[in-house]
């Protein structure tokens, strides 16, 4: 994967996360996005959360755990505002119902949004 698909990605989740309330200033806000990059470089939907954790964590020198802690206060933070709804539109589907998310489940929501528009975007005919 190169800088064009990362920065793809970058834009797609930032965008997301700036509707949600959610600004550059959180750490939570670079760590949601590295973690969601790999595990689009993986290939895999099922990629363990763990190990995203850690190909984040490398990226900007902190643990893993440091990672998932600003991953919950990026997360308490839309709970705290009530903007989780507007994942919504972004996902074109009702994924939000009121219940918390986990930080593993959000990468992996935002992950599979992006993997899926990928396969669209392969398949669409090039004119």
């Amino acid at each position: 994967m190169n800088d064009e698909f990362e920065n793809k990605i970058i834009t797609e989740v930032g965008d997301c996360l700036y509707n949600m309330g959610v600004y550059p200033n959180i750490v939570g806000f670079m760590n949601m996005i590295y973690a969601v990059i790999s595990v689009v470089k993986s290939g895999n939907p099922n990629y363990p959360t763990c190990k995203a954790y850690i190909d984040a964590g490398k990226r900007v020198n902190r643990s893993p755990s440091s990672i998932e802690r600003s991953m919950r206060t990026l997360i308490f933070k839309c709970e705290n505002s009530h903007t989780f709804d507007k994942l919504n539109d972004f996902i074109g589907a009702p994924v939000y119902h009121n219940q918390p998310f986990s930080a593993g489940e959000l990468i992996s929501i935002f992950a599979l949004k992006y993997m899926k528009n990928q396969k669209s975007a392969e398949k669409a005919p090039i004119f």
